[in-house]
């Protein structure tokens, strides 16, 4: 704790540096405490002893000063309504943490010293609680003075036992240093830090093999993006400290910039806007789990870089182009984090349109195995030959499904009628396929082959709802009808339509190897439009 200074007279108070929740959280016990001994007509003497744990000297406080421990700028509405009587406490505040935890503590000790199970009676069962509170719970209090590092102290408090979150030694870093130079923190922090402590950001989210709230994701992207390197993630509060050593930052530019591009995260992360083009980059960048990309989407969305709404869509379409590619060829995604901020460092450099020619001149120059931007020749070869359903997602895969479906609907004429979601995906020539039911008609009258062949692109589809077992295996002229009373999809309704206007291939009479090699070859054009590679 670090003592403030106090005239003659008038309370002593102290800032705590480490241990505010566990301080909190006493003061409602106690408070519950007194607060059930009164409501049952408990022993008076003991009721009083817990007021003086939980109030200053009435001949000394002023208003909120009454509470001996003030809690953080959260939790300060609803402290003195749950402070002063639980059923003061307004009802849109019930659900409070604060609020819960004070009922709880409430009902935990009457449920106690009500106990018809005991030889006791409840009033002797009260005074042990109370002695238990003002005897056996014992606090170490280490107080600073002027000259102490209190940032070091409490990181190295903290470096033992469950550690803090690396926002949460963060926020501490700048509400103290911001304290230390005189400026006005409560503003500080309703202007820049109080959106954080909003349950949203404190909602677990999975990045790969980590969960993490989603505020520490947020600072471990906004690192890289400011640092342009691989960030540790399990030293972000040093990389953080090392951002503003080699910046040379102050905190108020700093809890500035935080709350700037937590707008610009949470905006991608809601992936809604009022562009179709967006909200389809938006869905396609998340459906792929392509994380890594974060810090240069931050940067691209900020007001940094000066992109107009067209340059900035022309970038996501590279962007996209270049993951998309590399996804469908199966090519290793090893590297993307650095290969990423190298791209963001240079990028970084412009402004305007030059940050789109930028982009496109390094992805295209790629030649690396792992970070190389496929031409259309690798994407044929890889939807003709690469047995894609076993080797990438289903979310993934239903993606390129979609993405072919809602070019043929715009090719149609009905842009506006695009894929619906979650469809399910199914092989023509089925994976259980008989003899009898799927003889070799083809060019290939081997088993080798058709197995070679059953997982590619070529073969696969999408239904609106599964068709059943019987319907999916049965022979061609059979499940050709049942796709098509299953699906209204283009993509479906050129292998049970004759005469589609959208597709020169003509695959209602017969479903064989050869289709699907016909088939893959006329999705694979497709593609290759959809995400055009710049050359």
């Amino acid at each position: 704790m670090r003592q403030q200074p106090n005239p003659v007279g008038t309370l002593e108070v102290r800032d705590v540096i480490d241990g505010q929740q566990r301080l909190t959280t006493l003061q409602l016990l106690v408070d519950a405490v007194e607060e059930a001994i009164r409501e049952d007509e408990g022993p008076a003497i003991e009721s009083k002893k817990l007021r003086k744990i939980v109030l200053n000297d009435p001949d000394l406080f002023f208003e909120d000063d009454r509470f001996k421990v003030w809690p953080t700028n959260e939790d300060q509405p609803v402290f003195p309504s749950v402070m002063t009587d639980q059923d003061r406490v307004p009802a849109e505040m019930l659900d409070n943490r604060i609020a819960r935890a004070h009922a709880y503590f409430k009902s935990a000790a009457r449920g106690w010293a009500q106990d018809a199970d005991t030889p006791s009676s409840t009033a002797e069962r009260y005074k042990a609680l109370v002695k238990a509170i003002s005897h056996g719970l014992h606090l170490v209090v280490i107080d600073l003075s002027e000259s102490d590092n209190a940032q070091a102290i409490f990181e190295t408090l903290n470096a033992r036992g469950t550690p803090l979150l690396a926002s949460d030694l963060v926020k501490n870093h700048i509400l103290n240093d911001a304290s230390q130079r005189g400026l006005d923190v409560h503003a500080l922090h309703a202007a820049h830090w109080k959106p954080f402590e909003e349950v949203w950001w404190r909602d677990e989210i999975t990045l790969g093999r980590l969960s993490w709230p989603r505020v520490d994701a947020f600072l471990f992207y906004w690192l890289g993006m400011n640092l342009t390197r691989e960030v540790n993630t399990q030293r972000l509060f040093d990389e953080y400290r090392d951002l503003l050593r080699t910046r040379d930052l102050t905190v108020e530019q700093v809890a500035a910039d935080l709350s700037s591009y937590a707008k610009v995260f949470q905006s991608l992360d809601e992936e809604e806007s009022e562009d179709a083009a967006l909200t389809q980059f938006f869905y396609r960048w998340k459906t792929t789990q392509l994380r890594v990309m974060t810090p240069l989407l931050l940067w691209l969305f900020s007001e940094m870089p000066e992109l107009d709404g067209a340059s900035r869509l022309e970038a996501l379409e590279l962007l996209e182009s270049w993951f998309m590619r590399r996804m469908i060829c199966g090519w290793r995604t090893h590297g993307y984090q650095n290969f990423l901020h190298r791209l963001l460092r240079e990028v970084k450099k412009y402004r305007g349109v030059l940050v789109v020619v930028a982009i496109r001149d390094i992805l295209s120059g790629a030649t690396a195995g792992n970070t190389e931007w496929p031409r259309d020749d690798a994407v044929r070869d890889a939807v003709l030959k690469r047995p894609i359903y076993q080797y990438i997602s289903r979310a993934r895969l239903r993606l390129i499904l979609e993405a072919v479906e809602d070019r043929l609907c715009t090719l149609d004429g009905m842009s506006e009628s695009l894929c619906p979601k979650n469809l399910t995906i199914e092989h023509v020539l089925p994976v259980s396929w008989s003899d009898d039911d799927w003889p070799f008609t083809g060019s290939i009258q081997s088993r080798e082959e058709r197995h070679a062949l059953l997982h590619t692109l070529g073969n696969l589809t999408l239904v609106n709802k599964k068709l059943n077992p019987s319907l999916s295996n049965s022979p061609w002229d059979v499940k050709r009808v049942g796709l098509a009373s299953h699906s209204t999809l283009h993509l479906n309704k050129v292998l049970a339509n004759p005469g589609i206007v959208f597709s020169d291939q003509s695959w209602y009479e017969e479903w064989n190897e050869d289709s699907i090699q016909e088939r893959g070859e006329w999705l694979a054009e497709h593609l290759c439009m959809i995400w055009p590679r710049a050359e």
